[in-house]
């Protein structure tokens, strides 16, 4: 006789317990006749082994009356465990959660400040580059003009004088012609 789990009835856990309880009886019954059995198989020399059948019938009930015992005790421990592991993950959850909400509040900070150094770092490019521009078009228009400045002293280097200031009769200040160094 073989026995079957009946999945379709188990709607609760209340009926897995009672199924599973039945099942225990149905074994306890069964090592309750084996050891009848090997009772009336053993040799006279084995007496003192022997049990009483009420002895035996005793003692399949109480471990029967543990296993049933045990049973809600574990389910009970298993469902105390489910909740400790499920509030063990909502902890986690809501940890990595606020790391990952200071994460984004320090990338949000340091892309402000890129943000503000970028827009200075253009500000400062703009205004270079319009002084190169400055500088460039003041370059021109010296060079546009050197060659007429140029053209007017080779053309009349005469207009300038070209002797020191310095008194004419005296020796001395010919051969040094520094001005402010006079000699009296």
């Amino acid at each position: 006789m073989s026995y079957q789990w009946d999945y379709s009835a188990m709607t609760s856990p209340r009926t897995m317990v009672n199924q599973y309880n039945h099942l225990l009886e149905r074994a306890a019954d069964f090592y309750t006749a084996i050891d009848n059995g090997r009772d009336s198989m053993s040799s006279g020399s084995s007496a003192s082994y022997r049990s009483t059948p009420e002895r035996r019938e005793s003692t399949s009930t109480s471990v029967i009356a543990q296993v049933k015992k045990s049973i809600p005790d574990k389910i009970e421990r298993r469902r105390e465990q489910n909740r400790s592991s499920q509030r063990a993950y909502r902890d986690r959850k809501e940890r990595h959660q606020r790391e990952l909400e200071q994460q984004i509040a320090d990338w949000r900070q340091k892309h402000q400040m890129l943000s503000k150094s970028y827009s200075k770092q253009g500000g400062e490019v703009r205004r270079l580059k319009s002084q190169i521009e400055q500088l460039t078009s003041e370059i021109a228009a010296l060079q546009s003009g050197l060659p007429s400045l140029c053209g007017s002293l080779s053309q009349s280097p005469t207009e300038f004088d070209l002797v020191p200031f310095f008194e004419v009769g005296t020796p001395m200040s010919v051969s040094s012609p520094r001005v402010g160094m006079h000699q009296t």
